[in-house]
């Protein structure tokens, strides 16, 4: 097959992959991630395919590697660094522009897949697609394989005869070894995702593609057979995983991407159905579209809207194509014309590199030792010159100070149970100065040290985020005192929508609704529903106090002027009103 025609089937399949992960950032395709899959065994096929043929032209220089790979892929990070940075500064709110700070800091030094493994852990969190950079771990992981594999092969080029055949050997090692590693049921979902080791397995599959042809012009050519046994095999031996469905069809898509890619490479005739003008102009572009289009995603979420009509949908997907092409023909294309022309071109880019990161970095630095907070926002009681006042996990977590017995001082005892959403609770009893008249309480684990709390305690109040069963197994308990559990609660999705579009009131999600309706109907007096202390005249919820202060910060937990505010609409005292002997 010729180059030209191999591009198109290359560039095809980049288009797809890219057009996938679009539509699964936007939210219209489950598995659009899996497009990504596609990129990684490319990526093994590519840098296989010219690392051959730098060893067969006698021109291969691993720095050089290296420094083509740098040039390729920095300068746009860059660029989409400084354009999140800067519209960041202006719309953002101090938790997400203090999380963008450290993923600009993964991004510049390619690292972001460690970064997210940290703070984001679960992919598939909603409160990722609200991260301008999130999707770089790819970059991060892409990178890091360009240092290590290549490695590998100077150390099989350098140490044995038969190099090619050895490399084949160890790549398919490695790839089943990964797969295995990708595999085990007890390896935690985020290494999985974003690590190299269980990632390995599809840039492999893509690397022994490339050898493949080559191996045969040596006397002591690898069978083929044995590669495709070695295939069976870690079918097989996937069967005797117990693995999701999502694990199965990744694999079977970096089966197909690999079997096209043999399939094409054993021909010269290539199906005109690869040479699609529009979907190999997209994978031609497909880097600079990727780098772009979460930027463009994120930011409307941020500060237009967090749910689409049909137009918003054809407009971003389309408006983040064109942005990436427009960056692709004066970013990309250029930067490869002035080092083609230019001698030193390559030095030059990655000196500008080299100065912008230490730059960027500095100024994320000082973003995130600054807590995110470069304004002040009245609404939230934020002051630039006091970060510290950006600390709604402080006010939080202050709960965790009386996780202890009650005290023997002859006051009523109150017990508080469960998550933050319990937290949120004890907030609100100590707004309404419960805690000056009464001793309080807190647990949040099914263990013996509630079970004790429980028997000393004259008011239990129980709420939870996650599944309330855990603590169901205490009911019977907790029901022999003056009992309430706490309704749920979520008042948006988007803390930047909200910020930037000032409203005071926002409709109540149906989800909420109808997990409080069961409650009710189930608990009925022992029942306490804070979003109807928020409910309007026209079933709406108040998300803003009389004087202006946000009543949650990240949509679902409460400011101190939100728990003040719903402790006064609440009149918590009638809850201590009865007779707290046991019923």
């Amino acid at each position: 097959m010729s180059s030209t025609s191999r591009s198109y089937v290359i560039d095809s399949l980049k288009g797809l992959a890219i057009i996938a992960v679009i539509f699964f950032h936007i939210g219209l395709l489950t598995f659009g991630y899996l497009g990504v899959e596609i990129f990684l065994v490319l990526a093994g096929f590519l840098t296989a395919k010219s690392i051959i043929r730098a060893f067969e032209e006698n021109k291969f220089s691993y720095w050089k590697f290296i420094q083509n790979r740098l040039v390729r892929l920095w300068p746009l990070a860059i660029i989409i660094c400084v354009v999140s940075l800067v519209l960041g500064y202006f719309v953002m709110l101090p938790d997400n522009f203090k999380n963008l700070s450290e993923t600009v800091l993964g991004t510049l030094s390619f690292t972001n897949n460690f970064i997210q493994y940290i703070t984001a852990r679960n992919y598939w969190d909603v409160s990722n697609d609200y991260k301008p950079l999130m999707h770089t771990w790819y970059v991060g992981i892409l990178f890091q394989f360009y240092v290590v594999y290549p490695l590998l092969l100077v150390l099989m080029h350098r140490f044995t005869k038969q190099w090619k055949r050895s490399s084949i050997i160890l790549s398919t090692c490695i790839g089943f070894a990964s797969l295995i590693l990708y595999l085990l049921p007890f390896i935690p979902q985020p290494i999985d995702f974003f690590m190299l080791p269980s990632r390995m397995f599809e840039f492999m599959l893509g690397a022994v593609i490339a050898f493949l042809p080559y191996s045969d012009n040596e006397k002591s050519c690898i069978n083929k057979k044995i590669i495709a046994a070695i295939a069976i095999l870690s079918l097989i031996l996937a069967t005797g995983f117990d693995i999701d469905q999502a694990k199965i069809i990744l694999i079977l898509t970096v089966a197909l991407t690999g079997w096209i890619l043999y399939k094409t490479s054993q021909t010269t005739d290539v199906s005109t159905g690869w040479n699609i003008q529009w979907l190999v102009k997209i994978g031609a572009a497909s880097y600079s579209i990727y780098l772009w289009h979460q930027v463009v995603f994120a930011f409307y979420r941020n500060t237009i809207s967090d749910s689409f009509s049909l137009w918003e949908y054809v407009g971003l997907i389309s408006g983040s194509i064109i942005l990436g092409f427009l960056s692709f023909l004066f970013v990309e294309k250029p930067l490869s014309s002035f080092i083609k022309s230019q001698k030193h071109a390559k030095r030059i880019i990655l000196l500008c590199c080299v100065v912008s990161t230490t730059f960027l970095g500095y100024i994320s630095y000082k973003i995130y030792v600054h807590k995110g907070v470069v304004r002040d926002i009245p609404a939230l009681e934020i002051y630039k010159d006091k970060p510290e006042t950006w600390e709604p996990q402080a006010y939080n977590a202050n709960v965790y100070n009386y996780d202890i017995d009650f005290p023997s001082n002859g006051k009523k005892n109150i017990l508080i149970v469960g998550d933050s959403y319990a937290r949120d609770w004890y907030n609100i009893l100590c707004e309404a100065h419960v805690n000056s008249r009464m001793n309080l309480s807190y647990h949040d684990q099914q263990d013996s040290i509630l079970n004790d709390r429980i028997k000393y305690a004259d008011y239990v109040f129980l709420a939870s985020s996650k599944d309330m069963s855990l603590f169901f197994k205490y009911l019977p308990k907790m029901m022999r005192k003056q009992f309430y559990i706490i309704g749920t609660k979520r008042f948006f999705y988007s803390p930047g929508v909200i910020y930037n579009s000032s409203p005071k009131q926002v409709e109540i999600y149906d989800d909420i609704v109808e997990t409080n309706k069961a409650y009710a109907e189930e608990f009925q007096d022992s029942y306490i529903d804070i979003m109807a202390a928020l409910k309007t005249k026209d079933d709406m919820c108040l998300i803003v106090t009389p004087d202006n202060k946000l009543i949650s910060h990240d949509g679902i937990h409460l400011t101190k002027a939100g728990a003040k505010y719903i402790a006064s609409k609440l009149n918590v005292d009638t809850y201590f009103d009865k007779d707290a002997s046991n019923k």
